[in-house]
């Protein structure tokens, strides 16, 4: 008769050894667990009421002939002209706000502030016209200048896209 003790010790270690794989790999999943969560912690999914609100923005367009230009800009945001050639158009928090003007006075006052500041520029081609832009992130600040004519643009940085995209001439 053969031994049988010897089957049951490898049957045990097998155990044993699958035992030990199976606890490591439980580890394993719970620390990806652990990381999916502390994800959905910091990026939560969007509820049907802030899916809803962001589309519920409106847009209207903004038209200036006395400076020849017209753009796109966010409803929320109320238009102040003056009797000069400017307007502004401003959030009611203050935190978002666009400044039009088509002097040479407001534009040599830019190029002064634009000297002095920590602004990064490049050149775009808007509507077939070049356009200088300066961005500052430090105080969240963008200006338009259209070297062409008298016309300038100050603006957060939030409207930076919506301008660009919108911007054409009369």
């Amino acid at each position: 008769m053969k031994k049988k003790g010897p089957m049951i010790l490898l049957l045990s270690l097998i155990s044993l050894l699958i035992f030990i794989f199976g606890v490591y790999y439980g580890k394993s999943i719970a620390k990806v667990d652990a990381l999916d969560e502390e994800f959905v912690k910091r990026f939560p999914t969007p509820t049907e009421q802030s899916k809803g609100s962001l589309s519920s923005i409106g847009y209207e367009t903004f038209l200036s002939p006395d400076c020849g230009v017209r753009f796109t800009y966010p409803a929320y945001l109320e238009v102040e002209k003056s009797p000069t050639k400017s307007a502004n158009l401003k959030s009611s928090n203050g935190n978002e706000h666009i400044s039009i003007d088509c002097t040479d006075e407001t534009r040599q006052n830019y190029l002064k502030m634009l000297s002095l500041g920590s602004f990064k520029s490049e050149s775009l081609t808007i509507d077939g016209e070049l356009v200088d832009v300066y961005t500052d992130d430090k105080n969240d600040q963008t200006v338009f200048l259209i070297p062409s004519r008298e016309t300038s643009f100050a603006l957060t940085h939030s409207l930076f896209s919506l301008l660009r995209h919108s911007l054409t001439n009369l």
